[in-house]
């Protein structure tokens, strides 16, 4: 059996906005964004920090502050542009919780 690939999540920036944009007509009252490092935020707050994000020219976000340059999970690092490239691991490493 081929190798398997393990992959960090990530947030795309331009479907959040979107989200984001959804809620504050849908459902305007009450933060909807948690940050672990900020706490709660409300939309707007959200939405200016992912435009001034999306400014620097990034796609995507890492969604675990772990992820870097280099990265500690031994993949080449963090793309924002195109998210996690991954790992390669063995078939027995694979964690079946489906």
């Amino acid at each position: 059996m081929a190798n398997a690939r393990r992959f960090g999540i990530h947030l795309d920036i331009d479907g959040a906005l979107r989200n984001l944009q959804y809620d504050a007509i849908n459902r305007p009252t009450g933060p909807s964004v948690y940050n672990d490092k900020d706490g709660t935020l409300s939309n707007s707050a959200a939405y200016a920090n992912l435009t001034i994000e999306k400014a620097k020219g990034r796609r995507c976000l890492p969604m675990s502050d772990k992820c870097g340059r280099p990265c500690p999970s031994g993949c080449a690092g963090f793309d924002y542009q195109a998210g996690c490239p991954g790992i390669e691991i063995a078939p027995d490493e694979l964690d079946h919780r489906g």
